[in-house]
């Protein structure tokens, strides 16, 4: 008989270490946590079921999430695509997105018998490709083509083509006095080289025709949302600032604010102050991304300096552009692209006061900021940081994991948030070779460790009133509930972790493993364990015992295995499989040195 010996693994992930640098931790996972110090599966996610019994699906990739709730009690949830503006309100889905023109038309359409492609003669639409018109008939015309369409097409400044779900039976010309509503213009899901016409010097390719080679790039849609009391307030980067009114109901569209700034690259409500505050504000001659504008005080449409209100300005000096500004219980941070700002409500003449807070600190988008208990975490474009009334950078055991591994030319798919269930921040991005987010990244605040793994969301909201469990959103437009069961919706969750390799011998002894004896605290369903032996820490070969069943029956496990090192994978692959793991023992015994 060998003697039994008990393996403790210390909690988090390590992987900028080596093997035996690293020893005795964890180095790979996927959808786990550590939980008081024990490593267990993470909660499952469920869709979202509308109202109409179907799972809500938003059109366009969310890049924003908002929530909070109205004077009458109720939650409302706005979420921000790169094609829409939305408000989720007990299960119903409401598009809200803003007009940029409205009005009647006289016979605008063309339309073939038999053909799929309408034609629309509109003088000076402004319409782009892809962008999203409404059509209601005034009387019954013979060519009748109500609803929302998407543009397919535009022919010249004053005719646009749109591709119909359905071709007509008849043609002609017509359709009688027709009213449109043409929203917004839509963006763009990633940040992508402009080719149009028009780019590069003058003089450059041939007339008229789009450029092969660009160094102008056009930035993906995202949005900053803000609640003003029970309203609204919407800005998409570089547009203007949009509000919706919730004493008009939630079938009511957001509108401009006309004197707000024209161009904005985030904004935000000061809640104890009551000023809408612009960051990259366009000034009253010229777009300014270094410029801060914020209204009078309890009148977001005031932003004209006088001696009568509370409306200023003021131009930081350190970088290029705002990117980005999140609040916290005493101070707003603002972040360029070269520094951290503190901004501070001083009242008096001056109204907000600034200060520098550090230089050469570049947060990678708009959205990788997470705020918890007055304590502000960031991914920057290559380290991690915290402020908490000094900036300082994040110790990240994972560094080298994530950044060697993300897409930072969409550095703003990025997307922060707080899961205060269990005390993490969570960074979803995009991995080098992926479309959109693929990846998450957790830091636990209370136990001060890290952990990582795979999920598509672009992006998150911690619990809330709206919700009492946190949500996301997928790259297809659907809501989840997270921490909701254990299955990734209706499929296993696919969950493992591994560990380092570990010493089971002194002295160069290989050493006989023939029995294990897990601990699991919870176990549902079935997990897998596989035991890996190395004989060197050089070797590649490593000696595979298992994977092995294990159920909550599962007392001991028998195994032959003669190594210096072991390491051990946990996984569950199956439905409704779920683990919370102790110390695992194993019996050994030596084997000599050879």
């Amino acid at each position: 008989m060998g003697q039994v010996a008990t393996v403790h693994i210390k909690a988090g992930v390590y992987t900028d270490e080596t093997a035996r640098g690293a020893e005795p931790y964890w180095h790979d996972c996927d959808r786990i946590r550590f939980r008081s110090g024990l490593p267990e599966q993470i909660g499952g996610w469920r869709k979202m079921i509308g109202g109409n019994g179907a799972p809500i699906a938003l059109l366009g990739r969310a890049r924003a999430i908002h929530d909070w709730s109205s004077l009458d009690n109720q939650s409302w949830v706005a979420v921000g695509t790169h094609l829409k503006l939305y408000l989720l309100n007990s299960g119903n889905v409401y598009d809200i997105t803003p007009l940029r023109d409205q009005g009647t038309l006289t016979d605008p359409f063309q339309a073939v018998g038999g053909n799929k492609t309408l034609t629309v003669n509109h003088v000076a639409h402004g319409c782009e490709p892809g962008d999203f018109v409404h059509f209601t008939a005034q009387g019954n015309a013979t060519l009748n083509f109500d609803g929302e369409h998407r543009v397919a097409r535009v022919i010249t400044v004053d005719q646009y083509e749109i591709d119909l779900e359905a071709a007509p039976a008849s043609g002609g010309n017509g359709g009688g006095a027709v009213d449109f509503e043409y929203e917004i213009h839509v963006g763009t899901a990633s940040k992508d080289k402009v080719y149009g016409y028009g780019v590069g010097g003058y003089g450059q390719g041939t007339y008229g025709t789009p450029r092969t080679e660009s160094t102008l790039y056009q930035s993906l849609r995202t949005w900053s949302l803000d609640n003003w009391g029970e309203d609204l307030l919407a800005s998409p980067v570089e547009g203007p600032v949009y509000w919706w009114d919730r004493s008009l109901g939630p079938n009511k569209r957001a509108v401009l604010i006309e004197n707000a700034p024209a161009t904005n690259r985030w904004i935000m409500v000061s809640p104890e102050d009551r000023h809408l505050i612009c960051f990259g504000a366009h000034t009253t001659q010229s777009r300014d991304a270094m410029e801060i504008r914020w209204s009078d005080q309890e009148n977001f449409n005031d932003f004209t300096p006088t001696v009568n209100n509370t409306s200023g300005d003021k131009r930081l000096d350190a970088g290029s552009q705002i990117v980005t500004a999140i609040d916290t219980r005493s101070e707003k941070l603002i972040f360029t692209d070269e520094a951290l700002y503190s901004m501070q409500f001083i009242g008096g003449t001056y109204v907000f006061g600034f200060s520098p807070l550090g230089r050469s600190v570049r947060i990678i988008g708009p959205n990788a900021a997470a705020q918890v208990n007055g304590v502000v975490y960031f991914m920057g474009d290559g380290d991690f940081f915290v402020y908490d009334g000094v900036l300082r950078p994040l110790t990240c055991p994972v560094r080298n994991h994530v950044f060697q591994d993300i897409d930072t030319f969409q550095g703003a798919k990025v997307y922060a948030t707080v899961n205060r269930l269990y005390s993490e921040i969570i960074w979803v991005y995009p991995s080098a070779v992926a479309d959109d987010n693929d990846r998450y990244v957790i830091y636990n605040y209370r136990e001060q460790v890290w952990y990582f793994g795979t999920i598509d969301r672009t992006a998150m909201h911690d619990q809330s009133s709206a919700y009492g469990l946190p949500y996301g959103v997928d790259p297809n437009g659907h809501v989840y509930t997270h921490e909701d069961g254990v299955n990734a919706d209706d499929q296993p969750m696919g969950s493992f972790l591994e560990s380092y390799d570990i010493d089971i011998a002194e002295g160069g002894q290989f050493m006989h493993v023939s029995r294990l004896i897990p601990d699991f605290l919870a176990i549902d369903g079935q997990v897998e364990l596989t035991l890996l032996g190395r004989e060197f820490p050089q070797d590649d070969f490593r000696i595979r015992s298992g994977p092995h069943p294990i159920t909550a029956m599962t007392r001991q496990i028998n195994v032959r295995a003669r190594n210096r090192q072991i390491a051990i994978r946990v996984a569950a692959a199956t439905l409704d499989a779920y683990w919370r793991m102790g110390a695992f023992s194993a019996e050994v015994r030596a084997h000599g040195r050879r």
